[in-house]
């Protein structure tokens, strides 16, 4: 909830700042106006979480029934749903190869 709130706050903000420099602009009477105006108010688009290929998920099932997406490790499986034993011989792999 406070979160929300801090972004909106931060969002009216920046809008403000914007706004403000917007009108500056307008009062120096540029020939490039326009271009200014849309290279300030320009938004970027959000990261995207890279996604991971299903040859290189894990092939076992969460507790909730859902298809684990997580890259795998050893033998098809990732390192949560490894067991003790294949923990173990996993690491001592990766300790031979080092």
């Amino acid at each position: 909830m406070v979160k929300s709130k801090v972004n909106k706050s931060l969002e009216t903000l920046k809008q403000s700042i914007i706004n403000d420099i917007v009108d500056k602009i307008k009062t120096l009477d540029l020939k490039d106006e326009e271009l200014i105006i849309e290279e300030i108010t320009k938004t970027k688009a959000k990261r995207k979480a890279p996604t991971i290929p299903l040859e290189k998920q894990c092939i076992k099932k969460c507790k909730d029934g859902s298809k684990c997406t997580v890259p795998k490790c050893y033998k098809k499986t990732c390192w949560a749903h490894l067991t003790k034993d294949q923990r173990k011989e996993y690491q001592s792999l990766k300790a031979e190869k080092i």
